[in-house]
């Protein structure tokens, strides 16, 4: 060690006063003066540690043993020679300065001290120094630290032996006390991994074998199993997260292998939250069985005790909800009677506060008294919680790994039974918060085809429960339930029509309906749905509908069409759709000549630009309409396209594709929007080439029109060669309309040629 700071020396003297007869310094007077050192040094950085290294510690242990040594011979503080000093430093009196100090050495090379009169046990107290062992002393101590275990081992193979030889009646109390020396072994780490692996390799098979009950063996391996969990999590030494994962692994295997019950999920849950990620990637395929298990244990009878309590207070709440509500229909019959309004108004609202209150609270009761007699309710909620908890690439291996699994052992059960396992599986899975949304569609195609719309429905409402999109989800849930039961059926139209009813958000919920049944490629659940929801009033405004019916328009165009119609009954307001978020299923309705174009353009918001003022067409083709709104490149695209499908649609005339194609024209030159090469192909083919297939005369107006047109946005070449095709067509047809006329002519009557 270095050397003491003079300061630190001062700091000393002033703070002790060593009297004559003593020259020890105890730690706490040590450890204050240095305190109150780096406390007033100015110094601005300084380090300091009270922990000694390996030599301090051995200069410390040998100073304790020579102060022990000089109290060997004590002397009395005050005495006879204390009044003369003519004995005192040669008789009585241990002059304890001369004492130098000398390093400890090994027992086998000290020299012989002088003996003492403290007995033989306080004077070889910490006398031994750290010394380094040679590696004779070093494999002799090997069994001695092995040997501590010892003890417990041979209690461990007494039980084995006592479990078999004893009466079935003393075993429960054999067990008992067995679990509580486990835990107490455990709990002050008295124990190895090898000790662990050995009890759970062979303890469990033999209580199975011991006990002819089934039941009660279970309960004794459950109790072993909380016995071990009880004494590692209480380990200061050895922590949970510091055993191997096989260990764990093979612990977690073990409960998967104990009937379910609420205590045994509970211990799962514990294991879980304070197990290391590590360790959990090696426990997965154990926690799939146990969850596998868990949920296998629903198809029978539910075990769980009936709670009248929370029966009893939902009869409570209801009575007190129906209480504030007389009280609220009283205070509105008054109020319109009454000369103080403002009093009885401000009356009025409170008590209209204390029934909302009274009502939130009488169905979160219900909603709890309901889940004490809904069977496996509590277990699912239990469930749900505990692998919620859990990594979210964990989660999803044991999930993936339950899901196959599942129904292997469901197809030999009852449909009924399978069906609510298979029912129960798909709630739990869309209620955890970390779940992929991949895993989730490919669970619910697995297990969701053969729900009806009315599970599927109360699936949903747990989702969204679950994802906190309800202020208030347990009134939700009621009210869902009464009017389900009133209308006698139970779909996603009675839930959308229930939500908008409560005022919580029922567009942003149909968004979110429409985009799941998308993706699960459930189009015809999403027509019924509308279908339903016209008949109860509901409105749909544009900005979700027409997302919607560009999902459907990519899978099924015709039931997109078909939905579109029945759309139009049940707008919200006259906001058309948007071009940009239903292209597909604009596209799909210019290839349906059952829908006119008028149908289409309207949809959109388009007027007929042929049917306008000339005025104001002029304005349009003269581009001197004012300022528009900009389009998009992505929206002047869509129109090109819909020029294009126009013009080659011949499913439809001539005539009306050409007229559609020259619609497209007016609204992108009213937007002042570019004409691409694309658009005016689209033209020629719409305006010549189907002229050409039916072999008709192309107008003279029309082709200058279109040759301007062509010359502006491809070039003079592109249009002279257009001419020249004009020209030569229209001279075919007159040649041949000549031939026609002189066949026809055969008296000769007439011009002659």
């Amino acid at each position: 060690m270095l050397p003491p700071a003079p300061t630190c020396r001062r700091a000393l003297q002033r703070q002790i006063y060593t009297p004559s007869d003593s020259v020890w310094i105890s730690d706490e007077a040590l450890n204050l003066v240095f305190q109150r050192f780096c406390a007033v040094s100015k110094t601005r950085k300084r380090y300091g540690s009270f922990v000694p290294g390996p030599l301090e510690s051995r200069r410390r242990l040998g100073k304790r043993r020579m102060a022990l040594q000089s109290d060997a011979a004590p002397t009395p503080a005050i005495g006879i020679t204390a009044l003369w000093g003519s004995f005192g430093g040669s008789l009585w009196e241990v002059d304890r300065t001369r004492w130098q100090w000398q390093p400890p050495t090994t027992r086998n090379t000290r020299t012989e001290e002088a003996p003492s009169a403290l007995p033989k046990w306080l004077v070889e107290w910490g006398a031994a120094p750290e010394a380094l062992p040679d590696p004779t002393t070093q494999t002799m101590s090997i069994p001695s630290t092995q040997s501590k275990a010892v003890p417990f081992k041979k209690e461990t193979r007494s039980f084995r032996k006592a479990l078999k030889l004893c009466s079935p009646e003393d075993m429960p109390q054999l067990c008992d006390d067995f679990n509580r020396k486990l835990t107490q072994t455990l709990s002050l780490g008295l124990h190895t991994e090898e000790t662990l692996s050995y009890i759970i390799d062979l303890y469990f098979l033999d209580i199975r074998q011991a006990f002819s009950d089934s039941g009660q063996a279970s309960q004794q391996c459950l109790a072993l199993c909380q016995a071990m969990w009880d004494g590692i999590s209480s380990n200061k030494v050895i922590r949970p997260s510091d055993l191997g994962g096989d260990t764990m692994r093979k612990f977690v295997a073990i409960l998967s292998d104990i009937p379910m019950s609420e205590r045994l999920q509970s211990l799962a849950s514990n294991i879980f939250s304070t197990v290391s990620q590590t360790q959990l990637q090696e426990m997965h395929p154990s926690i799939a069985r146990l969850v596998t298990s868990c949920v296998l244990s629903w198809q029978g009878e539910d075990a769980q005790y009936f709670d009248g309590s929370s029966l009893a207070l939902a009869v409570q709440s209801v009575a007190e909800a129906t209480r504030t509500v007389t009280s609220v229909e009283n205070l509105t019959v008054s109020l319109k009677t009454s000369s103080r309004f403002g009093e009885d108004h401000q009356t009025f609202r409170q008590a209209l506060q204390m029934a909302r209150e009274a009502i939130v609270s009488s169905a979160e009761s219900i909603e709890e008294a309901e889940c004490t007699v809904t069977p496996h309710q509590r277990s699912i909620r239990a469930l749900t919680a505990t692998l919620g908890s859990l990594p979210p690439g964990i989660l999803s291996a044991i999930v993936h790994q339950c899901s196959c699994h599942i129904p292997k052992h469901t197809n030999s059960t009852m449909e009924t039974s399978a069906g609510s396992i298979q029912y129960s599986w798909l709630s739990l899975v869309v209620q955890l918060p970390n779940v992929d949304e991949k895993l989730l569609l490919e669970t619910w195609r697995r297990f969701g085809a053969f729900l009806g719309q009315g599970p599927a429905a109360d699936i949903i409402l747990n989702k969204w429960i679950s994802d906190s999109l309800f202020k208030r989800p347990a009134l939700a849930r009621v009210i869902f339930d009464v009017a389900a039961s009133q209308r006698r059926h139970k779909d996603h139209s009675t839930l959308l029509y229930v939500i908008d009813g409560e005022r919580e958000n029922c567009w942003g919920k149909m968004r979110l309906l429409f985009r799941l049944l998308d993706k699960l490629k459930q189009h015809q659940s999403v027509y019924k749905t509308l279908l339903h929801l016209n008949k109860l009033g509901v409105r749909v405004p544009a900005d979700i509908m027409d997302e919607t019916l560009e999902n459907m328009a990519i899978g099924d165009p015709l039931l997109a069409q078909k939905s579109f119609r029945l759309y139009r009954f049940m707008r919200y307001n006259g906001a058309p759709l948007r071009l940009e978020r239903c292209p597909n299923f604009i596209f799909s309705m210019i290839d349906n000549p059952h829908i006119s174009s008028s149908i289409i353009w309207k949809s959109l918001g388009i007027p007929l630009y042929e049917s306008l003022p000339s005025h104001s067409l002029a304005s349009i083709v003269s581009k001197k309409s004012g300022t528009q709104k900009p389009m998009s490149p992505a929206t002047v695209e869509h129109f090109t396209r819909m020029a294009t499908l126009f013009a080659h649609c011949d499913k439809r005339t001539q005539r009306v594709s050409f007229r559609n194609v020259m619609q497209c024209l007016f609204h992108l030159r009213k937007h002042n929007a570019p004409i691409t090469a694309d658009f005016t192909r689209a033209m020629v083919h719409a305006g010549i080439t189907r002229k050409v297939s039916s072999d008709g005369w192309i107008a003279k107006e029309r082709a200058e029109w279109l040759l301007e047109l062509i010359e502006r946005v491809e070039g003079t070449d592109v249009a002279l060669t257009v001419h020249d095709i004009v020209v030569a067509w229209n001279q075919h047809v007159s040649e041949r309309v000549s031939r026609r006329d002189k066949d026809r002519n055969v008296l000769g009557v007439g011009p002659i040629d």
